[in-house]
């Protein structure tokens, strides 16, 4: 989040939005992983009745997609131009 605050002060409006998105992905993944683990969990030591593997699969899946935008956007913003002069090299302060 303080990334995204960070960005709104020097960036477009839209990437600020994208920035805020992408901290939020984060965390959501997070709890998916939490959920997937229970999940997993349950089908060791338990008998799994059916929906248990589709329910740990779907949160895996929506986990793995959230990681893969971060990354997405995180390599977008490493060639985003930044500050006055606007050509596109990473940015390290």
């Amino acid at each position: 989040m303080a990334v995204a605050r960070g960005v709104r002060q020097d960036q477009p409006a839209g990437l600020s939005r994208v920035a805020t998105c992408t901290a939020w992905a984060g965390i959501i993944a997070g709890i998916c992983d939490v959920f997937e683990n229970i999940g997993l969990l349950t089908m060791l030591w338990a008998n799994p009745f059916n929906p248990v593997p589709f329910v740990t699969s779907l949160f895996a899946t929506v986990k793995f997609f959230l990681v893969a935008w971060a990354v997405f956007v995180f390599l977008g913003v490493l060639v985003w131009p930044t500050g006055k002069n606007r050509r596109c090299r990473p940015s390290f302060r």
